[in-house]
């Protein structure tokens, strides 16, 4: 038996393991393995749980929040946009003279980790079908996607830096990948009922470890 402690990267919202606690895997005949974990909380992050990994393969892991809308002053907001090249929403808060005001927002985060036991497989590009999701098609492509349908001009992070925008197949090539990294992308739309939200956010966001460029 093979403990290992898979760390999901979730930025702040809603982290808690409806049922906490070791989590064995059981040996199937696929390669990859899927473990899916949701949100409970209303705020705050969980510990990662501890997986016990029973045989060599490679292991998908994903987790959700729940959806939260939160208040972000204007300032704060207008620097996070800044930061993950929504210019869509930059645009529109300039040309509506909103750049002062506070934005509501109804955020949801997706993060999938990527864990390997025993020597590395080939990659086999793997979809769990999330709705907001990065897809590893190659050690040195990446695709986002967003309900299913590749997502056009989306800026892509590397461990927090931004490396480039999304093309019109939702793909963006990668440096090499040496060692353990971190991707993130945010698809930003305007909410439908501004009662509530004036924007909705779906963060994704893909863990990797070192990858051979075979």
């Amino acid at each position: 038996m093979i403990a290992l402690l898979s760390t999901l990267f979730l930025i702040p919202g809603t982290h808690e393991l409806v049922s906490p606690g070791p989590v064995n895997i059981p040996v199937a005949e696929q390669k990859a393995q899927h473990l899916r974990w949701k949100s409970a909380k209303a705020s705050g992050y969980w510990d990662p749980p501890t997986l016990t990994l029973p045989a060599p393969g490679t292991y998908w892991i994903s987790a959700a929040t729940r959806a939260v809308v939160r208040t972000v002053k204007a300032p704060d907001f207008e620097q996070l946009i800044r930061q993950e090249g929504i210019s869509m929403v930059q645009q529109y808060r300039k040309q509506y003279k909103l750049s002062a005001q506070p934005a509501r927002i109804l955020s949801t985060d997706y993060a999938k980790t990527l864990v390997r036991v025993g020597a590395p497989e080939e990659i086999i590009p793997i979809e769990l079908n999330l709705p907001v999701e990065l897809i590893l098609l190659h050690p040195q492509l990446v695709q986002l996607k967003f309900r299913g349908q590749p997502v056009y001009d989306v800026q892509i992070n590397l461990n927090g830096k931004p490396i480039g925008r999304t093309n019109g197949a939702g793909q963006l090539p990668l440096p090499a990948l040496t060692q353990a990294s971190q991707l993130t992308a945010t698809v930003v739309r305007s909410y439908p009922d501004h009662t509530t939200a004036d924007w909705e956010f779906f963060t994704a966001t893909l863990t990797l470890p070192a990858l051979s460029q075979r």
